[in-house]
């Protein structure tokens, strides 16, 4: 359900799951970190942002408290609890857990996972927020970089990291690159919407 979007009908049974395992094992079980990430997800996209931002922060302390940090599991806490706290308004901080997000995904996949891609592109839009533009260019270059490789140039990642490269670029008064790169992403996410709408008419 949640990959669907579909937080509200997800929510019940997040919770329920979250109940169950800690009826089971106890309220400290590593094992009920995921279904507590999942159900913060669900807060935080059905309106209950501050709930989403507690249960994120308490699935990442018991991951860290069973010192089982060094997995996928805890990499989508740490990606959520920067989603929610960005959301917040607290980007020194979301800009923070992206890092440690990132220092994760290398010793777990390598330096050029499309994962990473995504989570550079988060850490640089932080970095624009947070009055750093520049700064931000070298990272979204890479992560543009790593998804034409991983997905190619008409893929919804890829332009979706493009178009978020143009907006530091329009920042800091790179106009015409941005421009063009806001062209890119247009035409990409365009033929994207083309393709689903004639798989449908099939």
């Amino acid at each position: 359900l949640v990959p669907q979007g579909r937080y509200a009908d997800a929510k019940p049974l997040a919770e329920k799951a979250l109940r169950l395992i800690q009826a089971a094992l106890g309220p400290e079980a590593v094992q009920a970190a995921e279904p507590m990430s999942i159900l913060g997800d669900c807060l935080r996209m059905t309106g209950d942002v501050e709930g989403g931002e507690r249960l994120q922060r308490q699935a990442a302390a018991l991951y860290e408290k069973h010192k089982a940090t060094e997995n996928d599991w805890y990499g989508a806490v740490l990606y959520r609890l920067g989603d929610v706290l960005r959301m917040r308004g607290n980007n020194a901080e979301a800009l923070q857990v992206q890092r440690r997000l990132g220092g994760l995904l290398q010793r777990l996949h390598g330096a050029n996972g499309p994962a990473l891609a995504v989570c550079l592109s988060a850490q640089a839009e932080l970095l624009r927020l947070t009055g750093a533009p520049h700064d931000a260019l070298p990272l979204h270059e890479r992560a543009v970089a790593m998804a034409r490789a991983s997905y190619g140039d008409k893929h919804a990642y890829t332009a979706s990291l493009v178009q978020a490269h143009a907006t530091t670029l329009d920042a800091v008064g790179q106009y015409q690159h941005a421009e063009a790169l806001f062209a890119e992403a247009l035409a990409a996410m365009e033929a994207r919407q083309q393709s689903l709408n004639g798989q449908m008419s099939e």
